[in-house]
Parts: structure tokens; C-alpha cells; sequence
């Protein structure tokens, strides 16, 4: 797989500093808001540290990139945090990293969940009888409808109750702003399109067993909140009897 599913990082930088040079990328950031990825970050960070705060020890990141919360977040060091990702990614990450130790458990799985699937999963140390926490943070967009719902399927399949789906997504009515769809071309053009978006988060996932908790919320442009642009998700897996209902 060619497209960069993985590496927000790289495609952020990447964007910021050619957006003199382009004026869809400089439009495509300002609808988004700066303070978005801050605020995006904040969210995942919250999330996984309450969870391992919670008890939790085992952690899950889907198209992990550059991501850095086992080494510079406050986490338990008998907490289990795999990283999936293409192997080029993982090893580039490596080399960026490293001597530095992580604060956890962290293991690294080469993967392309699109292509691979979560198969490499079953050979590690997570005990899918036990609650996970899933993060999939800057990847979705990149895959189409069809590959989003074959993950969620097989993220579903290895969750049992309690386990908590952590997410990002575009939201469908903010792929319609004038900005925002310069942006998109933007991404199309430096081989990284955006294939997929989400209009009610709650009807997407609750058809794969996931229920959205309050902390779920749609990010609006920094002048225009009723204007979501994209959504910040949480959801908790529900039990066997209520999926059956």
C-alpha cells in the first residue's frame, strides 16, 4: 500500500511548510483550526491515561506513525501499548527514537492493517479476554468506506466488554466547505487522498457493537461551531446481549 496511512506527522509538517506555496493547504489548516491538533492530541492523551489510571493495561495504536505517549506520557510500566504500522514506518520511527526507553510495555507489530489485517495481533501478548483500548488517530480518512469497515469489524471481533474505541474521523458536511474541499485536493495531489467521511458517528459505529460516551464530540471552524469539520470520538464496546437485541 503506497498511501501514507499512518504518518499524520509527516503529512502535517509536510503541509505546514509548503503552505506559502499553497494556498489550499493554508486554506484547508485555517478551516481546521491550529488549535485542532492540539485539541486532538489532548483528547487521545486523556483518553489513554485515564484508561491506564482506570486499571487498564492493555493498549492498542492502529496506524501509530511517529506517536509518542509511550514515551512522554506518565504511564504504568506493566502496561502493555502495541504500535502497528507499515514496517518502513516502524523503522524510520526507530531510527528517530533511538536509545530513548519507553515509560511502558511497548511493542511494535509490522502491519498493514489495510492489507494485513489485525491477524499479527493473535501472536502477541494482548489477552482479548481482557479489555483494549483501540486508538486510531490520523488514519481512517485515509482508507475507503469498505476497508474502514472491515477494521472496525476485526478491531470488534477482538474486543470484549469494556474495551474502549478511540478515534478521529472527517465529517461528511465539513468535506462540503469551500476550504476544506481545497484541502482535500491538496492531499490528493501529494499521493495522500482523504477516501472516507462520517455524518452521525453514533449510527456508524453502533452497527459494529461500539457506543459513543459523552466525551465524543464534532470539531466546528475556529468562527463557525455549528460547521463540523471533523469528530473527535470515544466509544465503549457493548455487551453480547445488547448487540444481539
Amino acid at each position: 500500500m503506497n498511501r501514507p496511512v499512518a504518518d499524520t506527522a509527516a503529512w502535517l509538517a509536510t503541509a505546514r511548510a509548503e503552505a506559502p506555496k499553497h494556498e489550499a493547504a493554508d486554506a484547508g489548516l485555517a478551516a481546521i483550526g491550529s488549535a485542532f491538533f492540539t485539541d486532538r492530541a489532548r483528547f487521545f492523551d486523556t483518553v489513554l491515561t485515564e484508561w491506564a489510571v482506570a486499571g487498564h493495561r492493555q493498549v492498542v495504536v492502529l496506524g501509530a506513525g511517529y506517536d509518542q505517549r509511550a514515551f512522554r506520557l506518565d504511564l504504568p510500566d506493566d502496561l502493555l501499548l502495541i504500535e502497528v504500522d507499515l514496517p518502513e514506518v516502524l523503522a524510520e520511527k526507530g531510527r528517530r527514537i533511538g536509545d530513548a526507553l519507553p515509560r511502558c510495555r511497548r511493542s511494535t507489530v509490522a502491519a498493514d492493517v489495510v492489507a494485513d489485517g489485525l491477524d499479527a495481533l493473535d501472536d502477541t501478548r494482548l489477552d482479548f479476554a481482557r479489555p483494549i483500548l483501540w486508538i486510531a488517530e490520523g488514519l481512517l480518512y485515509y482508507l475507503t468506506p469498505d476497508e474502514v469497515r472491515t477494521l472496525l469489524h476485526q478491531v470488534g471481533a477482538r474486543s470484549t466488554q469494556g474495551s474502549i474505541l478511540a478515534l478521529d474521523h472527517v465529517a461528511t458536511a465539513g468535506t462540503r466547505l469551500p476550504e476544506v474541499r481545497r484541502w482535500l485536493r491538496f492531499m490528493a495531489d501529494r499521493g495522500s487522498p482523504w477516501r472516507s467521511a462520517v455524518a452521525d458517528p453514533a449510527a456508524w459505529l453502533r452497527p459494529h457493537g461500539w457506543i459513543l460516551t459523552d466525551r465524543s464530540t464534532g470539531v466546528g471552524r475556529p468562527e463557525d461551531d455549528d460547521d463540523v469539520v471533523t469528530w473527535l470520538l470515544e466509544a465503549h464496546r457493548q455487551a453480547e446481549e445488547e448487540r444481539s437485541r
